[in-house]
């Protein structure tokens, strides 16, 4: 939805800061491949000399550009409107970042397992970073259950 127009971009940070989030950044995406796709739309906001999406083509290479190509390929449902892209777009960020969030939250209880067997009764150096990703979790429940909000 990004690719198809960069320009969200702005509308999505917004959002996201309005529910007291980051911004949308590389680490948002998981595979190496989304995270260079992702580079380079942040990329081609920032230059001056080319459409955005003429950009991306123009930088990507290889397996990227097919990537770009795939993902450019028309909905079988037709194009959504600008709205509705507005919308499904931050709330598949937001669904995508609570995922990662439960997942680290399952990592650190399997760790927090793993310690209380060895006989340790603490969290130790988890204990910080379980409360980041409860504080995060807890943001992106109230985000994903209000009307998103985008100026």
């Amino acid at each position: 939805m990004l690719l198809r127009q960069p320009d969200t971009l702005y509308l999505l940070d917004r959002a996201l800061q309005h529910a007291g989030l980051s911004r949308l950044s590389q680490q948002d995406f998981e595979h190496t491949d989304h995270q260079l796709l992702a580079r380079l739309i942040f990329q081609s906001l920032e230059q001056e000399d080319h459409d955005p999406i003429q950009y991306i083509h123009q930088n990507a290479a290889g397996s990227l550009n097919a990537l770009a190509d795939d993902l450019l390929k028309p909905f079988e449902r037709g194009e959504p409107t600008s709205e509705k892209l507005r919308e499904e777009l931050v709330r598949t960020v937001l669904q995508l970042r609570s995922e990662h969030i439960h997942q680290g939250i399952e990592q650190i209880r399997f760790l927090q397992e793993d310690l209380q067997e060895q006989g340790e009764m603490s969290l130790g150096p988890y204990q910080e970073l379980f409360i980041q990703y409860m504080q995060s979790r807890d943001k992106l429940d109230r985000a994903l259950a209000q009307p998103l909000q985008f100026e």
